[in-house]
């Protein structure tokens, strides 16, 4: 039968809503077969996020226009009536458990009144009368005790689904400032802090608000146990009501005194992640220098710190948990001891009294005040930070200096703006006077030196800058597309439409003028191929056109485009500005930003910008003619294009712009497409790239084996885990023998005091009356300080032991992955590998030991219970069996459905919070274009999913906890009945005295500690994760045949022959039958397209994974046989993308601490970075940023090339060292190279055919081979060849000097043969 949970829907009735029968259909299906979303209910309709957030602005916009605006009164207006509701139903659950607590009084005192009539009178009808009431209040006790458990169920239900509302209303108001904030918000306030508030802050309203009724429910109960302990008991009471109580103020300031320690420990965790994140990202770089065990010290030096803090909160946290543990036990010691002192002992109903009612006095006052105090302080600072969020100042929509809105024209007068708002500081402005009138239709560049103010120019147009003085007046929503293009996940069309209108013609149109027709034709679905989040699976050239199509297919009458021609190569950009900008747009104002001179000579206006101000504006050849800055700048344009190709030519400067070539953009109509599309069976082998092979997670493993535990537990100790054991067994015994001992003392003390009995019973009780007074309160003393200092031993034993675990399995995972290959780097995203290092160690060192304890005590003091209840029962034996049987197979049963809502409801999370992010680094296209309205439709429609998934979940865990209750119920009814029986009937005078109160506390005992198992299973997967990375691949560390501490020296000569290499063994090959000679000194350029085995050739030299077959020789020594950081050290590399870490300048070039200042400060001279370095306060010791963001990427790459240049090696391998560089330090890094390293070996992956063009060879590769290897000059003689190929698809300027240069290289070398030949 096909189940349909939105037809088939009983929530609205009451039985099936109380005992949550309508989830049973999904448990069904859930244990029968994997769930989907569709099998989920629906959000209820009371937990719509629009409908919530609708009565919450009501009263948020009452506050804002207070003086004093306060998010709590908004949201306790909003919520106040379920949150009172729930409270009452607290209330009386407490209220109803100090009268069944009353009841079990009556009971026992009332069957033994009974049994004393009969054995005083022999009256059978009193003795009958007697009976019947006290089967009547054992009735009542049993029906109480059932109810309860349905009654918790409501008022937990009840309150888990108001901090739902409260989480689904404040993620909404997040959303919808982040859509209204001013960019100058953004620029102070991280994306990540925006995300944290919308996932982790709300997320402390689910389980505080279970708490905060208390505040005013506890004192209320306080004073009600108050009273009853005084009418059952008398004065003396008071002493264990207040030795409960005083565990307040101690738990709380324990509270207090955790959270300082956690705090610090979590600000040491961020700065081990950090670094951690830094390592990650730049382990290419560490693990060819070498760096492995220098970083591992850094991250352990910093993870001891952290553990350190780690063992003083688990020491404050187990001294809260033993305190709770035995509070009961010792308040029932002092009672009873004090009642003995003033002769007036209790009785074993009394002590059964007292131990309900203060086992609830201390439930509802001293657990939960500091729960609800704890909670309170962390939701209290969770809402103050949303609170100032929501107040920032929010995006200026019709700016009080705008003029009227102008359809199709721009006017703007004097107008000056800054980003931080009305400080007019002539610093801060990045507009200043600014004068411009443009008209449609006209095509306009806009260009100037770095931060002259050109995006910012645009950004005034679009409303994201707010004007301080002047006029402007434009179009409402002008078309944009952003400098950096943003792609949301979805089809290639919906990003292209985003939610406008599709007309086909004009879309169609857009495709082709855009250049994508192409790439849409190779990819699996067309333009209905779904594009991954960021646009993971498209090359950059592609991302770019569809940000560009996406503003093109906008109808508007104004179009800013923010440098998207940057992005693509030169091919593509002139058909975009030829076809788009001034074909299909040829009739719209446009607005362009660029620096590329062969497009800014042919628009039609030009506006140079410097500082802020418009330095000049006309068309080309008057802006020469006119303004000295501007035709300086213009020019400089050029030289600085061709400063490298003119200086090898006797020719004149040529006029027009040379372009230099991508060779992956001059193939990127193939290339582009191959994350999406195989490529033909032939070359996949070779030519796909590692992100084709990216292992995926197992995200469905949510239970563990046996052996993760023991894992686990053998890496804290075994002999810590056995003395564990043995005090675990000690504390419960001890606490529990005292508890009877007190029982069988107090029974017998009543049974000497009753004359009646007293004849009967003297035999029994003859030991204890020997020893009651001295002897037997020796043992009880004996006993209860036994058990409490057990109880505190074992807590700290406990964390000893887990945080020991941690530790160890923390830095054999960190070994581990800092040895693995690089491969696994390569095949596993950063965030997969950091997340083992920040969330899965996080809640091993936080939510594990904590959970896992509380789990460990209640499960074993359950356990000591049911033994201790069995010993004096014997019937409840076979109940007991009944129950655990039950309960296992109703916890499987519940699992295998429970676990799959979970998946699920992770499933639809994921969405939510990348919606955030994406709206986040869209923000400006977002409202440029209109579509907040879109966006806020799409979030209520994730957040509604989410919220629905989430209720399934929540509901599943209150359907398996109200059966486990209802268990438990009837297990404490049948030992009631069977006690009364038993006590009235039989005289089994212990039985009803002793265990029916023990009894009473299963319920909400039992039913928590097989959650807990749930969650302690759920938490151990992430010690299963980390088990996973302590067992990786590694590198060999040691050689198999020479010596590790020997290396030979060094003269730069490689021979590679014919070696087979591959990343991995099930991996195809990405060289095949490389066979090549390095001569000592020589300088390779190395070319071919993507996937031809570029890098796979360096890879196989710096030995990322051992070669298959072959060998690579190095000035006469196989690398193989040596130990593999003796390899790398003799071995210098130039990254691509420039690595720094947080640090210091010298930590940064020098980790290791090899070099003098004098040799450090030397490097930098040849590396251009001298004067720059000097100029700094703290010299060599000036502190880097994360990833060095506080350098320029030009300087991080000149920083990279000076550890290239203090380590002195003879071998230099450059990966394209200069492809993310501007071109000054383009030209900077080619003279480093040809001065510096003019003895050296170099080996060059070339990204631009001017960088290899003075090489000595050019290796060119295809499909893993060499296919091509000569002298450039000798190459384009060859008209076939690959470089000749390359070369025809420039034009002829750029061919002519190219050639020259060849010339020019050839015939250096020439004379350089003949000049050794002569010597």
């Amino acid at each position: 039968m096909n189940f349909s949970p939105t037809k088939i829907d009983y929530r609205g009735r009451f039985f099936f809503q109380i005992f949550f029968l309508w989830l049973e259909p999904i448990f069904f299906k859930g244990f029968r077969k994997k769930l989907t979303q569709q099998d989920l209910y629906p959000c209820p309709e009371e937990h719509i996020s629009k409908i919530l957030f609708d009565k919450f602005d009501i009263h948020w916009q009452t506050e804002l226009s207070k003086p004093n605006p306060d998010i709590k009164v908004a949201l306790a207006k909003t919520l106040k009536t379920p949150f009172l509701i729930g409270g009452i139903f607290h209330f009386i659950e407490a209220f109803l458990l100090l009268v069944q607590a009353i009841l079990v009084t009556e009971l026992s005192s009332n069957c033994l009144t009974s049994y004393s009539n009969k054995s005083a009178t022999n009256n059978v009808s009193i003795y009958s009368d007697s009976h019947g009431l006290s089967l009547s209040l054992a009735v009542l006790i049993s029906v109480i005790s059932l109810y309860l458990t349905v009654h918790h169920s409501i008022a937990f239900d009840i309150l888990y689904c108001v901090g739902m509302q409260m989480r689904t209303i404040c993620i909404t108001a997040i959303y919808r400032k982040v859509l209204c904030l001013q960019q100058s918000v953004l620029g102070n306030t991280s994306i990540g802090h925006i995300i944290n508030l919308a996932s982790n802050d709300v997320y402390k309203f689910d389980l505080g608000v279970l708490f905060w009724n208390f505040y005013w429910i506890s004192p209320i109960i306080a004073i009600l146990s108050t009273i009853i302990i005084l009418v059952y008991i008398g004065p003396i009471g008071l002493i264990g009501v207040l030795y409960i109580l005083l565990h307040a103020p101690v738990e709380i300031a324990l509270s207090f005194l955790f959270g300082h320690f956690r705090y610090l420990q979590s600000l040491t965790g961020d700065k081990r992640i950090l670094f951690m994140d830094q390592i990650i990202s730049g382990i290419r770089v560490i693990k060819f220098y070498v760096w492995e065990n220098t970083f591992i010290s850094k991250i352990s030096r910093i993870r001891k710190r952290e553990v350190r803090y780690a063992s003083l909160s688990g020491i404050i946290q187990s001294t809260t948990f033993s305190f709770f543990n035995t509070s009961i036990f010792i308040a029932l010691f002092l009672l009873y001891t004090v009642s003995i002192v003033v002769e007036n002992p209790l009785t074993p109903s009394n002590i059964g009294l007292a131990f309900l009612v203060l086992n609830t006095l201390r439930v509802d006052t001293v657990l939960v005040i500091g729960h609800a105090i704890f909670s309170g302080r962390e939701s209290g600072v969770a809402l103050k930070r949303i609170q100032q969020f929501l107040e920032f100042p929010e995006n200026f929509q019709n700016n009080s200096l705008n003029c009227p809105e102008n359809s199709n024209s721009i006017h703007i007068h004097n107008f000056s703006a800054s980003w931080r708002g009305t400080e007019q500081l002539d610093e801060l402005l990045v507009l200043k006077s600014i004068n411009l009138t443009l008209d449609s239709p006209k095509l306009v560049a806009i260009t100037g030196p770095v931060s002259a103010g050109k995006s910012s120019l645009l950004s005034c147009l679009i409303k994201e800058l707010p004007g301080l003085s002047g006029h402007l007046s434009t179009a409402s929503h002008p078309s944009y597309a952003a400098q950096e293009p943003w792609i949301f996940s979805g089809t290639l069309r919906d990003n292209i439409i985003f939610g406008n209108p599709l007309n086909l013609e004009r879309y169609e149109k857009v495709i082709d003028t855009c250049c994508l027709r192409e790439d849409i034709q190779l990819f699996p679905q067309g333009d209905f191929t779904l594009i991954g989040e960021r646009g993971v699976t498209l090359s950059g050239g592609q991302k770019t056109r569809v940000s560009l199509a996406r503003s093109v297919y906008k109808q508007a009458d104004i179009y800013l485009f923010d440098d998207p021609l940057s992005s693509v190569d030169f091919r593509v950009g002139k058909d975009l500005f030829n076809n788009c900008m001034r074909g299909f747009l040829s009739s719209k104002l446009i607005l362009l930003v660029t620096h590329h001179i062969y497009y800014v000579r042919q628009v039609d206006y030009i506006i140079v910008m410097r500082e802020g101000v418009i330095e000049g504006r006309g068309v080309y050849p008057d802006i020469i003619e006119n303004n000295t800055f501007c035709k300086e700048y213009l020019q400089g344009l050029e030289k600085e294009r061709n400063y490298e190709l003119s200086k090898a030519s006797n020719t004149d400067r040529l006029t027009d712009m040379i372009s230099t070539y991508s060779f992956e953009e001059l193939n990127e109509s193939y290339e582009s497409i191959h994350p999406l599309i195989p490529i033909d069976t032939e070359t996949t082998a070779s030519t796909q790239p590692l992100s084709t092979y990216i292992l995926t997670e197992n995200s469905q493993k949510q239970s563990n084996s046996i052996a993760t535990y023991l894992k686990y537990f053998r890496a804290s100790g075994v002999i810590a885990t056995l003395v564990l054991l043995a005090l675990t067994i000690l504390s419960n015994g001890c606490l529990l023998l005292a508890y009877w001992w007190m029982q069988s003392i107090a029974k017998c003390s009543q049974l000497s005091d009753n004359s009646i009995l007293s004849n009967m019973t003297s035999d029994t009780c003859s030991w204890y009356f020997d020893f009651r007074n001295y002897s037997s309160l020796l043992l009880l003393s004996l006993f209860t300080i036994a058990g409490s200092v057990f109880m505190f031993l074992q807590g700290f034993n406990f964390y000893y032991l887990v945080l020991q675990a941690g530790r160890r399995l923390h830095n054999k995972m960190l070994n581990s992955v800092m040895h693995t290959n690089v491969y696994f780097f390569d095949t596993n995203p950063s965030g997969r590998i950091l997340n083992r290092f920040s969330k899965d160690i996080g809640f091993m060192d936080e939510q594990l030991p904590i959970i896992f304890y509380d789990f460990w005590q209640s499960c074993t003091y359950n356990i000591a219970i049911a033994i201790a209840c069995c010993a004096i029962q014997v019937l409840l034996i076979v109940p007991f069996l009944l129950l655990c049987f039950t309960t296992l197979s109703l916890r499987y049963f519940y699992l295998k459905t429970s676990t799959q809502v979970k998946h699920l409801e992770s499933i639809c999370r994921s969405p939510l919070y990348s919606h955030i992010s994406l709206t986040l680094q869209g923000l400006s296209t977002i409202r440029a274009l209109g579509m907040e309205k879109k966006l806020i439709q799409d979030f209520y429609h994730f957040q509604d999913e989410h919220t629905g998934a989430w209720y399934n979940y929540t509901s599943c865990q209150k359907w398996f906890g109200l059966r486990l209750d209802i268990l438990t119920s009837f297990l404490a009814i049948f030992g009631i009945l069977s006690a009364f029986v038993a006590r009235c009937i039989l005289n089994w005078e212990e039985l009803l005295d002793f265990s029916i109160p023990l009894l009473l506390t299963l319920p909400s005992t039992f039913q928590y500690v097989v959650r807990l198992s749930g969650e302690v299973d759920i938490l151990m997967v992430s010690v299963d994760r980390v088990l996973e990375y302590c067992n990786l691949y590694q590198e060999d560390r040691a050689a198999p045949h020479f010596p590790a501490q020997s290396s030979p020296v060094s003269i730069g000569c490689i021979e590679f022959k014919n070696i087979f290499f591959k990343y991995a063994n099930h991996l195809p090959y990405t060289l095949r039958d490389i066979s090549l000679v390095v001569h000592p000194g020589e300088k390779i350029g190395i070319i071919g397209r993507t996937g031809a085995g570029k890098s796979s050739l360096l890879n196989s030299l710096l030995l990322t994974n051992s070669l298959s077959s072959g060998s690579i020789i190095i000035d006469n020594v196989d690398i193989s046989s040596l130990d593999i950081s003796v390899h790398r050290k003799r071995l210098s590399i130039i990254p691509q993308d420039p690595f720094l870490f947080s640090g210091t300048l010298r930590q940064n070039l020098d980790p290791l601490d090899e070099f003098t200042s004098e040799e450090i400060w030397e490097a930098l001279d040849k590396s251009y970075l001298k004067s720059r370095i000097d100029t700094l306060s703290d010299k060599l010791m000036s502190p880097v940023q994360e990833h060095g963001h506080n350098f320029s990427t030009g300087v991080r790459q000149l920083l990279c090339l000076a550890r290239a240049v203090l380590r002195r090696n003879e071998i230099i391998l450059i990966d394209e060292a200069t492809a993310n560089v501007d071109l000054h330090t383009d030209w900077l890094v080619q003279q480093a190279i040809r001065g510096h390293f003019y003895d050296c070996t170099v080996l060059t992956i070339a990204h631009r055919i001017d960088t290899i063009i003075n090489s000595d060879r050019i290796v060119v590769m295809d499909k893993g081979r060499v296919v091509e290897t000569d002298i450039p000059y000798m190459m384009l003689q060859d008209e076939t060849s690959y470089l000749s190929r390359l070369l025809g698809q420039m034009d002829i300027c750029t061919q002519c000097n190219l050639r020259s240069l060849a010339l020019h290289n050839y015939n250096r070398i020439i004379n350089s043969s003949i000049h050794k030949s002569i010597n």
